[in-house]
């Protein structure tokens, strides 16, 4: 709840704050010594649980990232292909100005290389 004195920039809707229990579980030096390496060796298998997802996730999404990459240079690649050789799509022949081609492959080769960079250092951080 709102104190008089000081003004807050939260409406009060009347919620009675709840106090927070002291502690969840009693504290280290009240365990006895079979808690302590039962708290220990749970403490310890979720941290490798964390890890494993961690290492999962990173798998999962490396290889989107790689299949992201592959997909947008091949389609630079066939646009590139079809202004080539001026193909001739539905009685028409495909060809771009030379300034939109440079604009698209420029800006798309940025594009591939920044997602790479960025997912790839969230991925794979530096230790």
């Amino acid at each position: 709840m709102n104190q008089p004195d000081k003004p807050s920039l939260l409406p009060d809707f009347g919620i009675i704050e709840k106090s927070k229990p002291e502690s969840l579980s009693p504290e280290p030096d009240d365990r006895t010594e079979e808690e302590q390496s039962d708290y220990e060796q749970r403490r310890k298998n979720a941290i490798i649980r964390s890890l494993e997802q961690d290492i999962d996730e990173r798998k999962k999404y490396a290889n989107r990232n790689f299949w992201l990459t592959v997909v947008w240079l091949a389609l630079i690649n066939l646009i590139l292909i079809l202004q080539g050789f001026r193909v001739a799509i539905v009685g028409h022949s495909f060809e771009l100005p030379t300034s939109v081609l440079l604009t698209a492959i420029g800006s798309t080769t940025a594009s591939v290389v920044g997602i790479f960079l960025i997912v790839t250092n969230y991925l794979f951080p530096k230790r």
